[in-house]
């Protein structure tokens, strides 16, 4: 629940977890914004990442902002899918300009390529790299 004045952006996601009848769980960190600022931020994880919140799945959940000529190569393992979603700005994606609003879900490429294009704003946007079958999401403003 937003409680601010601003605007609040949600995502909802869904991956399932690694097991089943497993206890729900709760958790909360603050992230300074220059910590993903023109790098991947692992911020949940159940890849062993030491400062990223833990999940119960084979999957990370990154941030970044990226200011425009930033460039960042994400390499993606055999079996594994790369879901993309921009809040703001535009990107390009292996050569695949995508903007504010736009997903992008990848499964058979290893490298990514990931290059913020926007003339006035960083490219905002969340990667998550999931074992397995694509996720499921649905976008809350």
């Amino acid at each position: 629940m937003n409680t601010g004045k601003e605007p609040l952006h949600f995502y909802q996601v869904w991956i399932l977890p690694s097991r089943s009848h497993l206890e729900p769980a709760y958790s909360q960190k603050k992230f300074e914004e220059s910590d993903w600022e023109n790098r991947l931020l692992p911020l949940a994880s159940g890849q062993g990442f030491e400062d990223a919140l833990k999940i119960n799945v084979d999957a990370t959940i990154y941030r970044a902002d990226l200011d425009r000529g930033h460039v960042i190569r994400f390499t993606s393992q055999e079996n594994r899918c790369i879901f993309i979603c921009i809040s703001a700005g535009e990107l390009s994606v292996n050569g695949q300009r995508i903007g504010k609003g736009d997903q992008a879900r990848i499964d058979l490429e290893s490298a990514i390529h990931m290059e913020a294009v926007s003339s006035d704003i960083p490219a905002e946007f969340v990667l998550i790299d999931v074992s397995g079958k694509l996720i499921e999401t649905q976008e809350k403003i």
